[in-house]
This record gives C-alpha cells, sequence and structure tokens, in this order.
C-alpha cells in the first residue's frame, strides 16, 4: 500500500469529481478519478487514503508508493480509460439541498468498501496485427 504525500494536498483546490497520482516505487504513475468532496470539502486526505488503501487491487505493473492529490484533471487526461471514468463519475447526480448529508454518507460508506475509484488504466504498447490478405 502506497502512502499519501504529507503535501499531498497542499494549496490544491478540492472539486467534486478529482484525479488522483499513484507513484509506483518504479517511479512512474497510475492514475484514478473519484468523488472529491464526499469526506472534506476543502482536505482530500481521506479520500487519498482510501486510493491508498485500494490501489493494490488493480493493474498498476508496479508497487505503489506514493498517492498524491493532482492539481486537475488535465494530468490525468492522457491515461487509456480517463473519459470512460469521467463519463461515469459526471452520471451520478449530487443532491445539493436538503438529502445531501444522506447522499454524502451512503457515498463516504461506498467510497470506505473501494467504490468510487475509478482506475484509469495504464499505457501498453499498441498491439499491431497483419489482416490477412484474400
Amino acid at each position: 500500500m502506497g502512502k499519501v504525500s504529507p503535501k499531498a494536498t497542499k494549496g490544491l483546490r478540492l472539486e467534486d469529481i478529482i484525479a488522483v497520482r499513484v507513484r509506483l516505487s518504479s517511479g512512474s504513475a497510475r492514475y484514478f478519478l473519484t468523488l472529491g468532496r464526499i469526506f472534506d470539502p476543502v482536505d482530500a486526505t481521506k479520500t487519498l487514503d482510501i486510493v491508498a488503501r485500494y490501489a493494490d487491487r488493480y493493474d498498476l505493473g508496479g508497487r505503489p508508493s506514493l498517492v498524491e492529490l493532482c492539481q486537475s484533471l488535465q494530468e490525468a487526461c492522457r491515461e487509456p480509460y480517463f473519459f470512460e471514468a469521467l463519463f461515469r463519475l459526471a452520471q451520478h447526480r449530487i443532491p445539493y439541498g436538503p438529502t445531501y448529508r444522506a447522499w454524502q454518507r451512503r457515498v463516504a460508506a461506498q467510497m470506505k468498501r473501494g467504490e468510487h475509484l475509478h482506475y484509469l488504466g495504464r499505457r501498453r504498447r499498441a498491439v499491431v496485427s497483419k489482416a490477412a490478405t484474400s
């Protein structure tokens, strides 16, 4: 399990959907998208702890060593499953108003079980195959 960087959220703005970078012991990085303001409106530490706890369930291609909040979604936008994850997360309606707290508690419990973490995959070399010509 990777550790959360002590500077992971310093000076960064927390949004409804966030990108999280997981640094591997090899130095390469993998990314997740998830919901940002579920545990705290400005501090992503609890969310990053959850990503760190569940990161090794995914095919990262290495051992997680550090988990940190990205400045924006742009940092993760070139990953293979970025748009699929963004589309899925954007479909979650956030019920602002009187039902917000109950929704927030329900989603927080789900996230604590490892739900709502969208791994963006890792880039692999494209396999080029020659089509059989007739």
